[in-house]
């Protein structure tokens, strides 16, 4: 996962307005139980796309946890 979150910051830093990027790194940090981190890139993906209910309910899952 650790790999895989350096490829998604490389993503983000050649492309900051890619979603799926900090989706993605969303998801690595939330499988590393770093929700926190988590919660930010959701929070950064539903702001650059607010076509995604879908990233709406996982930051709602991950709050309430």
């Amino acid at each position: 996962m650790k790999k895989a979150i350096q490829d998604y910051n490389q993503a983000i830093e050649l492309n900051p307005k890619d979603f799926n990027a900090f989706n993605n790194r969303g998801t690595a940090y939330a499988k590393l139980k770093q929700f926190e981190k988590a919660i930010q890139d959701y929070n950064q993906a539903i702001e650059l796309t607010q076509r995604m209910p879908v990233l709406l309910t996982t930051v709602v899952l991950f709050t309430k946890n």
